[in-house]
């Protein structure tokens, strides 16, 4: 019902454009569960690409993902001194330019739409009313809220693809689910809801309508949103 999408080709790809401009070994970053991304499986993507250079939280993360990367793995942590060069949230296409340095966007998030209601003009959504229909309505609930890693300040201002259209999301999001604004648009049980990694909305574009980062938004990503990996 919710699904992470992780493009691990697409990892190994701006792991190779930001090896071929440095100078210098580049650490890559599997701080945070790879950056939401599943540390083990990035791990062993890299590997079979030729990476060696890990750069990790703790030793704690060593014993589960050293050997994921062979006996030559050289491990650095971000409590140590002078670890200045590893590929960070650009590894994972979460820089503003990304685009524009050759960098591909590496997370789809997603959700099956469970409802779909009709309300009319002048009534409240969600929980204090902070959104009022303008006209009469169709309202799409989407199950991933803020425990799922849906940010609360994505509430009235960020906007979710649905039918290839971008719809806003209507009053405050919900513990597990928020609601969508269809307008005169209809939708089906089962549609799929888009946050980000479709028609060039990436994690970056879709985070920084509400005010939140690419990095802070996938890290948030919570363990039901299900990952999978192409």
């Amino acid at each position: 019902m919710r699904e992470a999408r992780i493009f691990l080709g697409a990892i190994v790809g701006n792991g190779e454009r930001l090896r071929s401009d440095a100078s210098a070994p580049l650490y890559a970053d599997l701080r945070a569960d790879a950056y939401g991304h599943g540390a083990p499986e990035v791990a062993r993507a890299l590997s079979a690409a030729g990476w060696r250079h890990l750069l990790l939280s703790a030793a704690a993360d060593a014993e589960r993902l050293a050997p994921l990367m062979g006996a030559d793995a050289v491990l650095r942590f971000s409590d140590e001194a002078g670890v200045l060069s590893h590929t960070g949230p650009a590894l994972y296409g979460l820089e503003s330019d990304a685009a524009s340095l050759g960098l591909a966007s590496c997370m789809r998030v997603s959700a099956r739409v469970v409802s779909v209601k009709t309300v009319e003009a002048g009534e409240g959504v969600s929980y204090g009313h902070t959104y009022r229909l303008q006209r009469r309505s169709a309202l799409a609930l989407v199950p991933v809220g803020y425990s799922d890693g849906l940010p609360r300040s994505a509430g009235n201002r960020g906007q979710v693809m649905l039918g290839g259209q971008p719809r806003p999301i209507a009053g405050r999001v919900a513990m597990d689910v928020h609601m969508l604004d269809l307008g005169t648009d209809g939708a089906e049980v089962g549609d799929e809801a888009v946050l980000f990694g479709d028609l060039g909305v990436t994690a970056e574009d879709f985070a920084s309508s509400f005010d939140v980062s690419g990095v802070e938004l996938t890290t948030g990503i919570g363990p039901r949103v299900a990952r999978t990996y192409a």
